[in-house]
């Protein structure tokens, strides 16, 4: 998870989603995902917006690059 700045000017949890191929990116699994992780966690710690993305950048050794990612 990551942050960003929401429309109150403080840090909100940000998820980025990769799917496998059998699944397609919706409102209804957005959904479902928040309610999933705010039902394990803390509820300030739920992720506001859920973000679904192709692939993760990667380093030649295959770490992941800095979480450098636009929020939704």
């Amino acid at each position: 998870m990551v942050g960003y700045v929401g429309t109150t000017n403080l840090e909100k949890p940000l998820a980025l989603v990769l799917l496998i191929p059998e699944h397609e990116a919706s409102a209804e699994l957005e959904h479902e995902l928040q309610e999933f992780v705010r039902s394990k966690t803390a509820r300030y710690k739920y992720p506001r917006k859920i973000k679904f993305v192709d692939n993760f950048p990667r380093t030649a050794a295959v770490k992941s690059k800095g979480l450098n990612f636009a929020p939704c």
